[in-house]
């Protein structure tokens, strides 16, 4: 029996693995991506609300979701990405009144603003 494949094993150990606060986080901010994402599509075509507006918001819904995925991984760019993108919705969220997801945004923003140690080279 060859151990070849199981050495091949050995590189993703060297991967650092995201703390679990981080990884609650990512998961709290998926769903918030994906509960912002399909409630400004039912907005699209409605009268108090522009098309081009809904539709930027997926598009930033659609940003937040694969930021949350690169944290996951640890990826230093996310970091950046995930505070503006999540400061920027919960203005936004704040703006409309919806304000359970804008509490949600702004303690995603928050955790990972000042969570940035896993982040740094």
């Amino acid at each position: 029996m060859s151990t070849d494949g199981l050495s091949s094993l050995g590189r993703f150990t060297d991967i650092p693995e995201a703390p679990t606060g981080l990884f609650v986080i990512a998961i709290l901010g998926q769903y918030s991506a994906l509960f912002g994402f399909f409630s400004w599509f039912a907005t699209i075509g409605a009268p108090d609300v522009s098309t081009v507006v809904a539709v930027g918001m997926m598009g930033l819904a659609a940003g937040q979701a694969v930021t949350m995925l690169a944290l996951i991984q640890l990826r230093p760019w996310a970091w950046y990405a995930s505070v503006l993108l999540y400061s920027i919705s919960t203005v936004v969220h704040l703006f409309h009144a919806n304000n359970p997801e804008a509490v949600l945004a702004l303690v995603v923003a928050l955790y990972i603003a000042v969570h940035k140690g896993p982040f740094e080279p």
